[in-house]
């Protein structure tokens, strides 16, 4: 559920990004991508691979991350938790 939340709020910002950079007339308005690279690291190293399509690095692969590292995060605070109540 949570995993859910978290990928799902990551789509709707890389989708609100790529229509802001779709429809604004200034120049520099695609360096926005810049900060979806700080947040979908260690993902975003694949640009050079992929041929620096932001759309599948950051709103398939970066929403992929962000699902599987929240559920990563949940079973290893729920491990922690479980090692705490048995001393």
């Amino acid at each position: 559920m949570i995993a859910s939340i978290v990928a799902s709020a990551h789509l709707i910002g890389v989708g609100l990004t790529a229509l802001y950079v779709s429809s604004s007339t200034a120049g520099q308005a695609p360096l926005v991508w810049v900060y979806w690279a700080f947040v979908d690291f260690p993902i975003s190293l694949l640009y050079p691979a992929l041929n620096d399509n932001v759309i599948l690095v950051h709103g398939v692969l970066g929403t992929g991350w962000w699902y599987g590292l929240t559920i990563l995060l949940i079973k290893a605070l729920s491990m922690l938790r479980a090692m705490v109540r048995r001393q």
